[in-house]
């Protein structure tokens, strides 16, 4: 959904995974300076946002990922990998807790269709009873980084003030 400002901002795009990705804009060296040590905005609108919603949302998840869900609270997430049943990883996820039963999973772009393998072959298994939604193609994401992103951010984004690591409010 952002692509449209991408190229009207004159950014390199490259494909990925079926995805035009902006890469750069004034170029690598200046824009890893300025991340580093003031702020930047990442579209990571090509990442995988799937939901996992239901009663055995938690089920399905645990036996997917190596975090314990039962730790983690609504508003938090983590940083966690999905292993095949033979323990092989499929890849690196961060998984938010979004409400009491459901989950917002963000894989990489290139391993969402293998992720989606699983979910469907564990609530085909008969064993877990959740809803799942793949909102990757009409979901819009940005990743704010760098050691002043905070502050130049919270006149447009109050609530990020108090945000603790791995942690999130919605809103619109």
């Amino acid at each position: 959904s952002l692509f449209e400002r991408h190229e009207r901002a004159g950014a390199r795009l490259v494909p990925f995974a079926g995805w035009q990705m902006p890469v750069q804009y004034e170029g690598i060296r200046a824009e890893h300076i300025a991340v580093r040590t003031k702020a930047g905005v990442f579209d990571v609108s090509h990442m995988g946002e799937i939901h996992v919603d239901g009663p055995g949302a938690r089920a399905c998840l645990d036996r997917l990922i190596t975090n314990d869900l039962g730790k983690l609270a609504v508003g938090r997430a983590f940083y966690t990998v999905a292993c095949s049943a033979a323990g092989t990883i499929l890849d690196d996820l961060i998984v938010y807790r979004v409400a009491e039963h459901g989950y917002l999973v963000v894989c990489n772009a290139s391993n969402r269709e293998k992720l989606l393998h699983h979910f469907h072959a564990l609530r085909k298994s008969g064993n877990f009873d959740f809803d799942l939604i793949d909102n990757t193609e009409s979901t819009a994401m940005v990743a704010l980084q760098g050691p002043k992103v905070i502050d130049r951010m919270s006149e447009f984004l109050p609530v990020i003030k108090d945000l603790k690591r791995y942690s999130f409010e919605s809103g619109t």
